[in-house]
C-alpha cells in the first residue's frame, strides 16, 4: 500500500513533506520542533502558524512550483510563517551538500517577500563543508529522528514520520542513493515480536550498527579493530537469507582481502543476531598457530574464551555462546554458498552446569579434529548468539555495548590467532557505550 507521505518523487521532498505534514496535523508536535530542534520561538501561538512547501507562502493551487522546475531551486523546501511578522524558511538535503549560495539566496527571497529577519533551517544528513549564514541552525536528520521517537508517546504523527525515515532510509540504501550519513540512529535490533524480519529493513540497520561500532574506542584499543577500513562493498541478500558485514582488525598486510585473515562478523537474519570472532578458510597463518597449539591447547582456548563471555550471560539473558564450524563452497561467485557440513555448538556444553546444557566436550574435540585435518573450504567462528524472541536486550539501544562486549570476550580466540590485543591496549578509560 502507498505511503501517505509518498506524494512526491524525490527522497528529499518526500521527507520534508512527512515532516511538515506532520506538524501541520499536530500543532504541539510543532512546537516542541520550534522549541527543542529550531530553538526559535515565533511571536505567536503555534495554531496561529502557516506551513508550506514547494511554494511561497500563501500560494495556493496554481503557485505551487512543480518539484522537477527549475524554479524549486529558488526558493526553501519548506516555510514556517506567522503573518508577515515572522518567518522560518526550510531547506532540506539528503542527497547533495548543502551550498552557502543557495542558503543566501533563500534569505534574500524571504526578504523579498517582507520578511525583514528571517531564520533559517538547514536539515542535512552531514555537516555543510561550508559555514551556512548565521541565520540558519544546522541540525542533522538524526537528531530530528531521535527528537520524533522522544515525542512518539505523546504524538501519533510523530511515531508516523519517525517509522517513515526508517522507510526511506532503507530504500536509499537498497538504491544506493545514501552513500553517507544516515537519516536514522541505530534503536536495537528490533526484529523480535513487534516486527518481522525483512531484508531491506535488516540491510538500514545493519548500516547503522556498522557506523557506531567502527567508532568505538573500546574495540580499537582492546582487540584492534581498524575504523578506517570499510567493510563489504555492496551488502546482498536474498528473502529469508542474513545481511552481514565485518570489522577489519590490525594485521600487517593492508593489499590482501578481508578473507585472508582474522576478522569480527555481524550478521542479522530471521531468528537471530550474531557477533562472531570469524577465521576464513584463507587464513592459514593464524589457522597454522590454533592448530600448533594442538587438541588441549584448543581446549584451554575455548574455556578461556567462554569464562570471558560469563558475564553476558547476566546481562542478555537468552544469549548464546557458540562455536561454529562450516564447510561450504560456491557454484558461482554471485551465487549463494551449499553448505556441505557444519558443526554449532554451544560453548556451555565443555563446562559443568547445573542448569544449562549438559557436559559433551567431545563437540569441541570434533571442531578441532575437523580444522587440522581440513580438506575442504572451511570456517571457523567464535561469538555469540542473540535470538530475536528469546534475548530481549537485543532490541534495546544498547544492544550495541553487547555486541562490542562479545567481541571483545572473544580475545583468548583471537590471541591464539596471533592477533596481538597487548600492542593496541590503551592507558585511557573507556566510557561505558565504548566511545572515544
Amino acid at each position: 500500500m502507498r505511503n501517505i507521505f509518498d506524494q512526491y518523487s524525490q527522497p528529499e521532498n518526500r521527507v520534508t513533506h512527512a515532516l511538515m505534514s506532520a506538524l501541520n496535523e499536530d500543532r504541539k508536535l510543532l512546537y516542541s520542533f520550534l522549541k527543542n530542534i529550531v530553538r526559535q520561538i515565533p511571536p505567536t501561538k503555534s495554531n496561529l502558524l502557516d506551513i508550506s512547501e514547494q511554494c511561497y507562502p500563501g500560494a495556493v493551487g496554481s503557485e505551487e512550483i512543480d518539484e522537477n522546475a527549475d524554479k524549486v531551486r529558488r526558493i526553501p523546501d519548506a516555510w514556517i510563517t506567522a503573518g508577515e511578522e515572522w518567518c522560518l524558511v526550510i531547506e532540506n538535503k539528503v542527497q547533495d551538500d548543502p551550498k552557502v549560495c543557495q542558503l543566501k539566496g533563500h534569505l534574500r527571497t524571504a526578504r523579498d517577500l517582507g520578511f525583514t529577519e528571517p531564520k533559517g533551517l538547514l536539515l542535512t544528513i552531514k555537516q555543510p563543508h561550508e559555514k551556512p549564514p548565521n541565520e540558519f541552525q544546522v541540525v542533522e536528520w538524526s537528531s530530528v529522528y531521535q527528537w520524533l521517537q522522544g515525542e512518539t508517546p505523546r504524538s501519533e504523527w510523530a511515531g508516523r514520520v519517525a517509522a517513515y525515515l526508517e522507510v526511506m532510509e532503507a530504500r536509499m540504501i537498497e538504491k544506493e542513493q545514501l552513500e553517507t550519513g544516515t537519516l536514522t540512529t541505530f534503536s536495537g535490533f528490533r526484529f523480535g515480536e513487534t516486527g518481522a524480519f525483512n531484508y531491506l529493513e535488516g540491510k538500514r540497520v545493519l548500516r547503522l550498527a556498522m557506523d557506531e561500532l567502527r567508532k568505538r574506542c573500546d574495540l580499537q584499543n582492546k582487540i584492534g579493530v581498524k575504523p578506517d577500513f570499510a567493510g563489504r562493498k555492496a551488502i546482498r541478500g536474498r528473502k529469508g537469507g542474513e545481511v552481514w558485514d565485518f570489522l577489519t582488525l590490525d594485521h600487517d598486510d593492508k593489499n590482501k582481502t578481508f578473507t585472508a585473515y582474522p576478522h569480527l562478523t555481524l550478521g542479522i537474519g530471521e531468528d537471530s543476531v550474531s557477533a562472531m570472532a570469524t577465521l576464513p578458510n584463507n587464513a592459514r597463518a593464524a589457522r597454522r598457530l590454533l592448530i600448533k597449539r594442538g587438541e588441549q591447547g584448543f581446549r584451554d582456548m575455548v574455556s578461556k574464551t567462554l569464562e570471558s563471555m560469563r558475564p553476558l550471560l547476566s546481562k542478555s539473558p537468552g544469549m548464546e555462546p557458540r562455536l561454529r564450524v562450516w564447510q561450504r563452497r560456491w557454484p558461482k561467485i554471485t551465487s549463494p554458498p551449499l553448505l556441505d557440513a557444519s558443526i554449532d555448538i554451544n560453548l556451555r556444553t565443555y563446562s559443568h552446569e547445573s542448569n544449562g546444557p549438559k557436559f559433551q566436550p567431545q563437540w569441541i574435540d570434533a571442531a578441532f579434529s575437523a580444522l587440522k585435518n581440513k580438506k575442504s573450504n572451511l570456517e571457523l567462528q567464535i561469538g555469540g548468539i542473540f535470538p530475536h524472541r528469546t534475548c530481549e536486550a537485543i532490541q534495546q539501544p544498547y544492544a550495541l555495548d553487547l555486541v562490542a562486549e562479545t567481541w571483545i570476550a572473544c580475545e583468548p580466540y583471537l590471541s591464539a590467532l596471533g592477533i596481538n590485543s597487548s600492542k593496541n591496549s590503551s592507558q585511557g578509560s573507556f566510557s561505558p557505550t565504548g566511545g572515544c
